[in-house]
């Protein structure tokens, strides 16, 4: 029985001595590739990266859905990917975008994105009724919607006391006047001054 238990490890041991230097040195391969190997951000498509027409709003679609892939960067600039450390690594917008100006060149349209507007002809669409801070309304550009007025404090309803005006969509108008009075004429009804005026309330306007 030894000469067996012999005879079986002097068998093993040669192949188990075969199968640890094997192990090991596919280890030391696997950390040697770990460590000098760069891992290379993620490219963006070729028609993003070499396209001279892509305009600022595909631009700054395009790093929002970038962005919101693997984190954020700071504006005017795209994220590219994560490196091997974890890293967000951005790249600036192209200049051509950052700098296209828009009317009177006091902004750009990026700047109009940035903020929710809509680039519009060469001047910045606002889904609001004033423009933001550090702007200017661009001539009577505006939507607008019917607003009703009413002289309060009447007992009886009557046209002279109360009026409602038009309204346009997204035009190079001014918005709507109409107007109403203070009291009337129960005889005749002639309207009474002092007269008001109900102006049309704005929902978007242009701005600069």
């Amino acid at each position: 029985m030894k000469k067996i238990k012999k005879s079986i490890l002097s068998f093993l041991s040669p192949t188990l001595l075969s199968i640890a230097s094997t192990l090991f040195s596919l280890l030391i391969a696997t950390i040697i590739y770990a460590t000098t190997t760069t891992h290379s951000p993620m490219p963006l498509p070729a028609d993003k990266t070499t396209s001279s027409t892509t305009t600022a709003a595909e631009w700054n679609q395009l790093a929002r859905m970038l962005n919101g892939m693997n984190g954020t960067c700071p504006s005017g600039k795209y994220l590219v990917g994560v490196n091997r450390d974890g890293g967000r690594e951005c790249r600036d917008l192209p200049a051509s975008t950052t700098s296209s100006p828009l009317v009177h060149d006091e902004h750009s349209e990026m700047q109009c994105t940035d903020l929710g507007g809509e680039v519009f002809q060469n001047f910045c669409k606002i889904i609001d009724n004033t423009c933001p801070q550090g702007w200017s309304p661009f001539l009577n550009w505006s939507t607008t919607r019917t607003t009703h007025c009413k002289k309060t404090g009447h007992t009886y309803d009557n046209p002279c006391i109360k009026c409602s005006t038009g309204q346009h969509d997204f035009d190079n108008l001014a918005p709507e006047v109409c107007t109403y009075h203070d009291s009337w004429v129960t005889s005749t009804g002639r309207c009474l001054s002092p007269d008001y005026s109900c102006i049309a309330e704005i929902t978007s306007i242009g701005c600069y």
